[in-house]
């Protein structure tokens, strides 16, 4: 996945942030690799993706999961939808990781994915199908049906730690999707997604897992047995920065791991919520310093904060389809 292929924006990223934090914003995640496979070997070549068991994966139901390499450090995260009794479909923002899905079809040009986000999403999807099966879901549970005259297959998720929706179709119903979700939705770029899912504490693969960090550094062990001792920790933080940081990439050598007192800084973004810079980075296991310094100097003031920033709870993602605000962490 490279940035240069997505929409950055369209127009103003605080308003595609509020848009979907009270209503509803459309993005497109067509970047996603995404592949297919199906018989009474596909739980097995599934399971070669990851070290997260999947016995409990039933049809119906998604799993995230965590892609790691031969010296156990995480390189990607996947969704895993089970489609049937002995059928599933895999999504990466990685196409090797579709290439080394054994038995599968690769679908990634034949198949686009759009997410519709917010506490408006349902309603937005009324008026243009019927969202009886979608509304029964739950979170990381997905259906089938009909919108804008297109079949989809729609799971309750997404990346923003708002409820909505992500739409899977075939690529070549994308463009009449997207306008009809763009009819009723705010349509939203990638900054504003990065903004949001740095508020709801999610990584990004070309971010978090930039460093060799295992999935328990990066906290994401309950996804993936114990890996032995860990030298880092996954933390939040706001700061203060000469500049807005949009699409904030770690670039190349970064330090690590950090020396004490210091911090790696992974990602970033302005929140208006925060009033502030906000961020995840990593710090040494264990200091008891809530202070800490970037040692390439673009941000100051860095103060450890909880994560996720928003909803601690994560009410807003599992909640009902009304509308309800939650206070965010500073």
């Amino acid at each position: 996945m490279t940035f240069s292929t997505l929409v950055r924006d369209y127009g103003d990223i605080d308003a595609e942030v509020a848009a979907c934090r009270a209503d509803a914003a459309v993005f497109d995640f067509s970047f996603m690799a995404s592949g297919s496979v199906s018989g009474p070997a596909a739980m097995a070549a599934v399971q070669a993706l990851t070290p997260r068991p999947l016995t409990s994966l039933q049809p119906g139901r998604i799993f995230y999961a965590v892609r790691v390499d031969e010296a156990g450090f995480a390189r990607a995260d996947l969704t895993i939808w089970q489609t049937g009794p002995e059928s599933f479909d895999v999504f990466s923002g990685r196409g090797e990781d579709i290439a080394a899905l054994q038995g599968g079809r690769d679908l990634s040009a034949a198949t686009c994915v759009l997410s519709l986000q917010g506490p408006r999403s349902l309603a937005a999807l009324s008026r243009l199908g019927d969202v009886r099966p979608l509304a029964a879901l739950r979170y990381f549970e997905h259906a089938t049906t009909r919108l804008a005259g297109i079949d989809c297959r729609v799971g309750r998720l997404g990346y923003t730690g708002e409820r909505g929706f992500e739409i899977v179709t075939p690529a070549s119903g994308k463009a009449r999707l997207w306008d009809a979700l763009a009819g009723e939705a705010r349509p939203a770029g990638f900054a504003a997604a990065d903004v949001l899912r740095i508020e709801a504490g999610f990584v990004l693969f070309t971010n978090e897992f930039a460093p060799s960090v295992t999935p328990a550094e990066a906290g994401l062990s309950r996804f993936c047995p114990s890996s032995g001792r860990t030298r880092v920790e996954l933390v939040g933080f706001t700061a203060q920065s000469r500049e807005r940081p949009v699409l904030f990439s770690p670039g190349s050598g970064l330090a690590f791991p950090p020396p004490e007192g210091e911090i790696a800084i992974t990602s970033a973004a302005w929140s208006a919520a925060a009033r502030a810079v906000i961020g995840l980075g990593y710090v040494r296991t264990g200091t008891a310093t809530e202070a800490f310094v970037d040692p390439a100097d673009r941000f100051t003031a860095i103060r450890r904060v909880p994560i996720p920033f928003i909803d601690p709870d994560k009410r807003r993602v599992r909640g009902e389809w009304g509308v309800s605000a939650f206070p965010i962490r500073g």
